[in-house]
């Protein structure tokens, strides 16, 4: 029966997908995924248990496939990447349906980023600023990290980036091009450092990424300064996607302080309730 309320979440999550604006039509892979869990469904409770298992061993197998083998899935080399500002701005936007950030550059907003969270995974999908698609990230649990691939808008492969907990529990990046070679790493960081940098192999820096200060010290919450110091280094794509990810990162992190600040109100509250009802 767990089984059965996991699938039908699932499907529930796939039509989610279709109606936040993404196109599903074209997608074998999303059109298999709900073909096999109706299959799931209408199997009923006496027979989706083993039906189940089957797909998802055959999804695990499709997935490290892919994996090993990065690009598998899509035809042909990506498209050219678009040039990026050597300097720029990613904001998260005050109101919006959906999480989003905006990409500005000398005052003037270049691209957007939204944010969609599913229910195993979630993707992130660039835009320029006439509203054409340039990339997109689908971002997905992968042992003990988080694996990012990212895509052009045909849905070549462009790269792949992987966080990972390193020492002090800190979190690790790393940047993989289409065929899977490494690009960049993260620089260690230390406990109160706020400056995140990508360097190359040679161990120089190509990307950082520092929140904005107010009077150059106040940390102004949603707002990153990018600067790209090696533009060859890596896939103007795959720079924006590293920066939305950071930025969804410390949204993320605000809202769960958010929730806790919250909770520990509420808790603080029924202290106190408690204790003027005592007799």
């Amino acid at each position: 029966m767990m089984r059965l309320g996991l699938a039908v979440l699932l499907l529930a999550d796939c039509c989610n997908v279709a109606q936040a604006g993404f196109d599903l039509s074209g997608s074998t892979t999303t059109k298999k995924l709900v073909a096999d869990l109706t299959e799931v469904v209408e199997a009923g409770p006496e027979g989706a248990g083993g039906l189940f298992d089957r797909l998802f061993d055959g999804a695990v197998r499709h997935e490290t496939q892919a994996a090993a083998v990065p690009g598998a899935l899509a035809e042909g080399a990506p498209e050219p990447a678009p040039k990026l500002p050597s300097r720029f701005g990613i904001e998260e936007r005050s109101f919006s349906w959906f999480p989003a950030y905006d990409l500005k550059a000398a005052g003037k907003t270049f691209g957007s980023v939204s944010e969609r969270a599913g229910f195993l995974s979630s993707e992130l999908v660039y835009k320029d600023s006439a509203g054409k698609l340039v990339s997109k990230g689908a971002t997905r649990l992968d042992g003990w990290g988080v694996t990012t691939q990212v895509t052009d808008s045909r849905g070549a492969a462009v790269g792949a980036i992987r966080q990972e907990l390193g020492p002090w529990l800190l979190p690790s990046y790393k940047v993989t091009g289409a065929d899977g070679g490494a690009l960049a790493a993260s620089k260690r960081q230390g406990l109160f450092s706020t400056t995140f940098a990508l360097d190359d192999a040679a161990g120089k820096t190509v990307l950082e990424i520092k929140p904005r200060l107010w009077l150059g010290f106040l940390v102004v919450p949603g707002r990153f300064d990018v600067r790209v110091v090696n533009p060859d280094a890596l896939d103007s794509r795959l720079v924006v996607m590293m920066a939305a990810q950071r930025s969804a990162e410390e949204r993320q992190s605000r809202e769960r302080k958010r929730e806790q600040e919250q909770d520990r109100k509420r808790r603080d509250s029924a202290s106190v309730r408690a204790l003027s009802d005592a007799p």
